[in-house]
Protein backbone atom coordinates (compact mmCIF):
# COMPACT_ATOMS: atom_id res chain seq x y z
CA UNK A 1 0.00 0.00 0.00
CA UNK A 2 1.53 3.08 -0.56
CA UNK A 3 1.42 5.79 1.94
CA UNK A 4 2.98 9.12 0.92
CA UNK A 5 0.98 11.93 0.37
CA UNK A 6 1.44 14.56 -2.09
CA UNK A 7 1.05 17.29 0.48
CA UNK A 8 1.54 20.46 -1.89
CA UNK A 9 -1.27 18.72 -4.18
CA UNK A 10 -3.57 17.71 -1.64
CA UNK A 11 -3.99 20.63 0.40
CA UNK A 12 -4.72 23.36 -1.81
CA UNK A 13 -6.99 21.04 -3.74
CA UNK A 14 -8.54 20.29 -0.26
CA UNK A 15 -8.88 24.06 0.69
CA UNK A 16 -9.93 24.66 -3.16
CA UNK A 17 -12.63 22.00 -3.01
CA UNK A 18 -13.77 23.55 0.71
CA UNK A 19 -13.85 26.61 -1.17
CA UNK A 20 -16.55 26.02 -3.62
CA UNK A 21 -20.06 27.29 -3.37
CA UNK A 22 -22.17 24.74 -1.60
CA UNK A 23 -23.71 25.01 2.21
CA UNK A 24 -20.91 26.60 4.07
CA UNK A 25 -20.83 29.13 1.09
CA UNK A 26 -24.20 29.95 1.49
CA UNK A 27 -24.19 30.00 5.17
CA UNK A 28 -20.88 32.63 5.37
CA UNK A 29 -23.05 35.08 2.88
CA UNK A 30 -25.98 34.74 4.90
CA UNK A 31 -24.07 35.81 7.43
CA UNK A 32 -22.07 38.30 6.06
CA UNK A 33 -25.93 39.71 5.06
CA UNK A 34 -27.21 39.92 8.24
CA UNK A 35 -24.31 40.32 10.72
CA UNK A 36 -21.84 42.22 8.56
CA UNK A 37 -18.24 41.25 7.09
CA UNK A 38 -16.61 40.20 10.64
CA UNK A 39 -19.09 37.49 11.45
CA UNK A 40 -19.07 36.15 7.50
CA UNK A 41 -15.44 36.12 7.81
CA UNK A 42 -15.20 34.25 11.48
CA UNK A 43 -17.77 31.55 10.52
CA UNK A 44 -15.57 31.20 7.33
CA UNK A 45 -12.74 30.65 9.80
CA UNK A 46 -14.20 27.91 12.00
CA UNK A 47 -15.23 26.19 8.80
CA UNK A 48 -11.78 26.26 7.35
CA UNK A 49 -10.32 24.61 11.15
CA UNK A 50 -13.09 22.32 11.47
CA UNK A 51 -12.15 21.18 7.90
CA UNK A 52 -8.48 21.48 8.11
CA UNK A 53 -9.24 18.97 11.34
CA UNK A 54 -10.76 16.89 9.73
CA UNK A 55 -8.30 16.30 7.16
CA UNK A 56 -6.03 15.67 9.90
CA UNK A 57 -8.13 13.12 11.24
CA UNK A 58 -8.46 11.19 7.77
CA UNK A 59 -4.35 11.48 7.60
CA UNK A 60 -3.68 9.82 11.17
CA UNK A 61 -6.26 7.55 9.71
CA UNK A 62 -9.49 7.88 11.91
CA UNK A 63 -11.55 6.01 9.31
CA UNK A 64 -10.24 2.99 9.35
CA UNK A 65 -10.25 2.68 13.07
CA UNK A 66 -14.12 4.12 13.11
CA UNK A 67 -14.49 1.64 10.52
CA UNK A 68 -12.90 -1.23 12.60
CA UNK A 69 -14.04 -0.40 16.06
CA UNK A 70 -18.07 -0.24 16.55
CA UNK A 71 -16.96 1.07 20.08
CA UNK A 72 -14.71 3.72 18.99
CA UNK A 73 -17.34 4.91 16.49
CA UNK A 74 -19.90 5.25 19.35
CA UNK A 75 -17.77 7.08 21.58
CA UNK A 76 -17.05 9.73 18.84
CA UNK A 77 -20.84 10.11 18.34
CA UNK A 78 -22.06 10.29 22.02
CA UNK A 79 -19.15 12.96 21.99
CA UNK A 80 -20.27 14.68 19.09
CA UNK A 81 -24.03 14.72 20.06
CA UNK A 82 -22.79 16.62 23.32
CA UNK A 83 -21.12 19.46 21.53
CA UNK A 84 -22.56 22.59 21.10
CA UNK A 85 -23.89 23.28 17.39
CA UNK A 86 -23.17 19.87 16.55
CA UNK A 87 -26.78 18.76 16.73
CA UNK A 88 -28.04 19.87 13.32
CA UNK A 89 -28.89 23.18 14.87
CA UNK A 90 -32.13 21.68 16.66
CA UNK A 91 -31.70 24.45 19.27
CA UNK A 92 -30.46 27.71 17.01
CA UNK A 93 -32.52 30.71 17.99
CA UNK A 94 -33.56 31.29 14.07
CA UNK A 95 -35.12 27.69 14.41
CA UNK A 96 -37.18 27.74 17.73
CA UNK A 97 -38.48 31.05 15.56
CA UNK A 98 -39.54 29.67 12.66
CA UNK A 99 -41.05 27.04 14.32
CA UNK A 100 -43.86 29.35 16.58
Amino acid sequence: MDTEVPWATFVPSAMLLAATPGANQSLAFRNGLRHGLSSAACASLGRFTAFALMVVAVAAGLGAVLAASEPAFAIINVVRRGLPGLDGGAEHPDRRAEAH
